[in-house]
This record gives structure tokens, C-alpha cells and sequence, in this order.
């Protein structure tokens, strides 16, 4: 216990510096765990933060220099925009006149060139600057009708806002994909980074051949060893089948001690993603996580360091218990689930015993 002891002072000593710096830079607050490898920042996001935002298209007299045509934000344009149409982007826009390039200016950062869009993306987001994005519930309705847009730039933006929700908020989302879609963002390596928050929307289907789609695909990706989209995968098929669901998941990946860390780390990750649920699945996941982190101090770790991230405080109790019933307990384990135990007393002092 002396390693473990010492380990705990000096978490405390960082804790009373750093314990901020370390949450403001995690993912946001209580956000989609499964989704966490998403891109940090949507369009909507870049376009909030700027002076200014520009639609953009070559110029008359010289096809290779950008012009504002438009303002979505801002009164002027403060300087000309550095960067040269490029000749697969000018054959784009060549292509269709009502096309154009978002681009933003601030002081600190100057012009960034976004996303290539219709008509439509403009619309869209000067729509979104008129509203108040300010809650998890007020994103979801604002971009969940968005996501099956036919417009590429539209549909990413709103993935990955959807992303950043709370899983009980994604959860109550109207919006739904098709599975055909869903295959074809998975198999499809420039959407990669999307097929998570696609793959947990299909979870909410209450489609039966959406859910025999999702237990299938489950089933191949537990028989391949493949660990790419595994825990929103398993997410989904614990929303689609519930507490079987969560017996699933452990019983193939937690139980199998053939199974890589990796891949454990992830059905962690989906089964975490569920322990803020108010419902019979929500309290059967917490039980199922307290059972497996008692008797697997690196899943604890793993399973404190996810919860940490989305600043989810019910299983700190918990965590006191798993970090001090062993002495068999790794270093950088024993961190993590003091790091969780000082950011829990930190943000929720009733959450501890």
C-alpha cells in the first residue's frame, strides 16, 4: 500500500494545480464516449468562434484568387484572402455557380478556409448563428434533422455535433439514419472519423432489421479481432438489446481473457457510455461496471479515466474502494483512479463517501 499511498499524495499535490487544466482539456463535458475520436471542433463551432465569415469564389478576372462574394458574420472584410483556388476546387466551382468556400478571419488567426458546400450550407449556417446553441437539448434539435442531409458538409457538421452531446441527450434525438448508409460510412475511409455517432444513431432504430443489422455487425466485428468502431458498435447493441446487450459484451470481450487490452478497453468504453442512464439498462450497466472493476484494477483504470472525461461522478465511491483493496495495482492505474476520485470530490463532494 505504500507505492499506492505515495501515488495518492502526489496526485494530490498535481491535483491541486492541474486538476482544472486537466478537465478543460478533455472531451466536453459528459459528451458520447464512443464517439470521442471525432474532430474537436465542428464547422458550426469554427463559425461561432470568427470575426468574420465568408462565402467564397474565384474571382472574375483571376480564377486562381479567392473573393468574398457574401457575409454570413461581420461587416467587412479586413484583408484579402491569402489563399489560391486550387484547380480541382476551381473545376468545382466551375461546376456549379450557386457553390462556394466558407472562410473565416479573426484577429489572433487570420482567414481559414472550411468546408466546399452548396446553397445550402449558407443557409444553414446563417440559420445557426440566429440560434441559441447554448444547451446539449437545444444542438440536438438543431442538428439532428441534419444529419441525412444531401449535402456532405451539412451531414458532417452535424455528426459531429451530435458527437459532442451527452449520451442521454444523443439518446432522445429524432434524428436517424438508414443502414445501408451506415455500411457505406463504415466501409468508406474519408468517413471514418463520422461512422461512430452514425452507428449509435442506428442504435436508436426501433427497426428489427436495423437491430438484426447491428447484432450482425457486432457479431463480425467480435469474430474479426478488428477494434475500429468496436465501442460504438457495442453501444448500440446494448440501446438495441438492453440488458442481453450488456451480457453480450462482457461475456465476448470482458470474460474472454484471450481478448486484447484494446479491445477490452473498448466494450469498457461502450458500457461506460450507458452508466448515466436513469433506467433499468443504466443502473444494470453500473452493477455490471462495479462487479468487473472490483476484481481488474487495469479496467478500473480504464473505466476511471473514461468516466473522468465525461465528468461523470456516480461511480467515485466505487473507485475509493477499487484503488485501495489491492496492492497489486500498477502505477499509472493507481493515477487514473485518483484522478477521478479528486476530480469527483472536486465537482461533487456527495459523491463520495
Amino acid at each position: 500500500m505504500r507505492q499506492v499511498g505515495e501515488l495518492h499524495r502526489l496526485a494530490l499535490a498535481w491535483g491541486a494545480v492541474g486538476l482544472i487544466g486537466f478537465l478543460s482539456s478533455a472531451n466536453p463535458a459528459m459528451a458520447c464516449l464512443a464517439c470521442i475520436a471525432m474532430p474537436a471542433e465542428s464547422l458550426s463551432d469554427k463559425v461561432d468562434a470568427a470575426e468574420v465569415v465568408a462565402l467564397l469564389r474565384p474571382a472574375p478576372d483571376d480564377p486562381f484568387r479567392y473573393v468574398a462574394i457574401d457575409l454570413l458574420k461581420g461587416d467587412g472584410v479586413p484583408e484579402a484572402v491569402p489563399f489560391l483556388v486550387s484547380r480541382l476546387r476551381a473545376a468545382e466551382l466551375a461546376a456549379d455557380p450557386e457553390a462556394s468556400v466558407v472562410a473565416t478571419w479573426s484577429r489572433v488567426s487570420g482567414w481559414a478556409i472550411h468546408d466546399f458546400g452548396t446553397r445550402a450550407l449558407a443557409a444553414t449556417l446563417s440559420d445557426l448563428l440566429a440560434r441559441d446553441l447554448s444547451s446539449p437539448e437545444a444542438r440536438r434539435d438543431a442538428f439532428g434533422p441534419l444529419v441525412d442531409h444531401a449535402d456532405p458538409a451539412i451531414a458532417r457538421m452535424a455528426m459531429v455535433e451530435l458527437a459532442t452531446l451527452p449520451y442521454p441527450v444523443l439518446r432522445t434525438t429524432e434524428a436517424r439514419i438508414d443502414r445501408q448508409e451506415v455500411a457505406r460510412l463504415v466501409a468508406d475511409p474519408l468517413w471514418s472519423e463520422w461512422a461512430p455517432v452514425a452507428i449509435i444513431l442506428l442504435g436508436l432504430s426501433d427497426d428489427i432489421a436495423d437491430r438484426a443489422f447491428i447484432q450482425r455487425a457486432t457479431e463480425l466485428t467480435a469474430r474479426s479481432g478488428r477494434t475500429a468502431h468496436l465501442a460504438a458498435w457495442a453501444t448500440a447493441l446494448i440501446e438495441a438489446d438492453g440488458v442481453p446487450g450488456i451480457d453480450w459484451v462482457v461475456a465476448t470481450y470482458i470474460s474472454d481473457t484471450a481478448r486484447s487490452d484494446t479491445e477490452q478497453r473498448e466494450a469498457i468504453l461502450a458500457l461506460a457510455s450507458h452508466a448515466a442512464r436513469s433506467d433499468d439498462t443504466g443502473r444494470a450497466v453500473r452493477e455490471t461496471l462495479a462487479g468487473l472493476a472490483a476484481g481488474h484494477p487495469a479496467l478500473a483504470a480504464a473505466l476511471a479515466q473514461s468516466m473522468t472525461k465525461r465528468q461523470d461522478w456516480s461511480l467515485a465511491a466505487e473507485a475509493v474502494r477499487w484503488r485501495d483493496a489491492t496492492t497489486i495495482i500498477a502505477p499509472a492505474d493507481a493515477f487514473l483512479l485518483t484522478t477521478y476520485i479528486l476530480a469527483a470530490e472536486a465537482a461533487q463532494p456527495e459523491s463520495l463517501p
